[in-house]
């Protein structure tokens, strides 16, 4: 998927550095509202190094983001295909978003998180995720159709422990 047709699809997405860290002053705002075409066309006219997308309900998905050999096992353990490989060598896989607030978890921050998915970080509401571009030495590779899956396929204990915890829009 290009940036052009992330944000002709009508998702939200914004330009970032090498790093995968906003290059525009402030991406909150981009958490409820798409960027104008124009907005769109100064940003391209940057060539960020990365574009990522907004996740939540704007952009109608999440991502699993699994990384390290932990995440590669997680990601074996619970049958999940990949949508890309990332420049570190780990893997997303994108999900429609289910219609409630989804966190933002970072399993170096959720002790619960990474004791039952080792490796695995959730970008949903109040999150992004690059999905273009270069960064660390390496470049975002589309292994399959950009469609997400549907949020039902997740394991039940996945899904319920997405659940159970409480969204922030806010968030980074």
């Amino acid at each position: 998927m290009t940036p052009e047709s992330a944000f002709a699809a009508g998702m939200s997405i914004i330009p970032c550095g090498p790093n995968k860290k906003p290059v525009i002053p402030t991406w909150k705002p981009y958490q409820t509202q798409r960027p104008t075409d124009a907005e769109f066309s100064v940003w391209s006219r940057l060539k960020p190094a990365t574009w990522a997308i907004v996740t939540g309900a704007l952009s109608h998905r999440i991502t699993l983001d699994f990384d390290g050999e932990r995440g590669r096992e997680t990601l074996e353990r619970l049958g999940l295909k990949p949508h890309r490989m990332t420049p570190s060598g780990g893997f997303h896989v994108d999900f429609e978003h289910p219609g409630w607030p989804v966190p933002t978890v970072n399993s170096k921050t959720d002790g619960e998180l990474k004791k039952r998915w080792p490796g695995l970080d959730i970008r949903g509401d109040g999150g992004y995720a690059c999905f273009s571009g270069h960064a660390g030495g390496g470049e975002y590779t589309w292994l399959r159709d950009p469609n997400p899956d549907d949020f039902g396929t997740l394991p039940a204990d996945l899904r319920e422990f997405l659940k159970s915890r409480k969204a922030s829009p806010a968030a980074p």
